[in-house]
Order: C-alpha cells, then sequence, then structure tokens
C-alpha cells in the first residue's frame, strides 16, 4: 500500500503525499481503511499473552473479516505498521 511506505521506506508511516494523484473515492478509501486500523491496532494484549505475533495475527483476522476487499499486498504493509507501532 502506497501510503503506508511498504517497498519504499524504511519505516512505515502514513505518507498521504504518495497518494495525492488518486480519485477522491479511493482517497475516502483509504481514510476509511487507516481510521480502521487506528481502532483495530488497540487489541487487548492480555488477550494475546502480550506476544507481537499472535497479536498480528488477531489484528490480521479482524481486518480482514472487515475489509476482505483487500489483497494481500495491502495486508502485509498493514502488518508491518503494526508491527512498527508496538515494537
Amino acid at each position: 500500500m502506497q501510503l503506508i511506505g511498504k517497498g519504499r521506506s524504511a519505516t512505515p508511516g502514513e505518507s498521504w503525499g504518495a497518494v495525492e494523484s488518486t480519485s477522491d473515492a479511493v482517497r475516502r478509501d483509504l481514510e476509511e481503511i487507516m481510521r480502521d486500523y487506528k481502532t483495530l491496532s488497540q487489541i487487548d494484549w492480555a488477550s494475546v499473552d502480550n506476544d507481537l505475533i499472535r497479536g498480528m495475527d488477531l489484528f490480521k483476522e479482524n481486518f480482514s473479516r472487515l475489509h476482505p476487499e483487500l489483497d494481500s499486498a495491502a495486508f502485509d504493509a498493514l502488518e508491518w505498521k503494526f508491527s512498527w507501532d508496538w515494537r
């Protein structure tokens, strides 16, 4: 996902400039995805025994249920951001 910077940046982030040439509809979709990311990335760490890998699995499971339209590259980028945010 270009917005997060996977494959272009050493660390994940939200580079809205990287997607500025997209349509308004795509931008709204990305904004919704990132709002959902911010919500779903706040997991109950006790429920996964404070294990980052189990936390990532839980995050991906919940996110894929909410956004089944995303491809594996988008999920990889979101997982990369998740693991970085919780390092």
